[in-house]
């Protein structure tokens, strides 16, 4: 994402600190923010909870944040999620300047249908779902393809297989399992009849364990 295509939100300084009055924005339909970096001061925000949504599930990474009428070109570093994981409830924005290199995250979308899942109990593996990038700040992708037409049950795709943009450059561990092909196993179950393994009755045991 180019700074012309960034995404533009209007933030208003927040007067008052502390959870009770985040939690208080939250219920107006506000989202608490930070913007900070760049040796500068860190300002506390909030953001309009739908807007900042909608350019957070449409995975903009450099968004362009407008305090005080003045814009500043910014990056969403974390977002924190309620307790159960559905609703954000603070963003950091970090300033950038577009030249300079950010590590960033970005997710990992697989493309393509595997013959091999044609075999039978074959099941695809995705253990990696995002990646860890180094970029300058205006050529942040929005997400990685990654194409698992040909992958087979032979060899997995790793992230040093990964065909990335000219300019960035992958700092998760290279030999790190994007996705494989892997085949079920049939659990055996050895059936035995109800006499074999029995144990012998003794006589008077229950009597002699009510006992004990």
């Amino acid at each position: 994402m180019n700074a012309k295509s960034a995404p533009k939100i209007e933030v208003k300084v927040r007067e008052k600190l502390g959870s009770r009055y985040a939690a208080r924005a939250r219920k107006e339909g506000l989202i608490p923010a930070v913007v900070y970096g760049h040796k500068r001061d860190a300002v506390a925000v909030t953001a309009d909870g739908k807007a900042l949504v909608e350019i957070l599930h449409a995975n903009a990474h450099l968004v362009d944040v407008v305090v005080d009428g003045k814009s500043e070109h910014c990056v969403v570093k974390d977002m924190q999620w309620d307790y159960l994981g559905d609703n954000i409830i603070h963003v950091d924005f970090e300033r950038v300047d577009l030249s300079e290199k950010v590590a960033m995250e970005v997710d990992l979308e697989l493309v393509g249908e595997p013959k091999a899942l044609a075999q039978a109990g074959a099941f695809l593996d995705h253990p990696l779902t995002k990646l860890e990038i180094s970029c300058r700040a205006d050529s942040i992708p929005e997400k990685i393809v990654v194409d698992i037409a040909e992958l087979d049950g032979e060899k997995a795709i790793t992230v040093a297989d990964i065909q990335l943009p000219a300019g960035i450059e992958a700092t998760t561990d290279a030999d790190s399992v994007v996705a494989q092909i892997k085949i079920a196993k049939e659990e055996i179950v050895e059936e035995t009849s109800a006499d074999e393994g029995a144990e012998p009755e003794v006589v008077g045991k229950d009597k002699e364990d009510a006992a004990e």
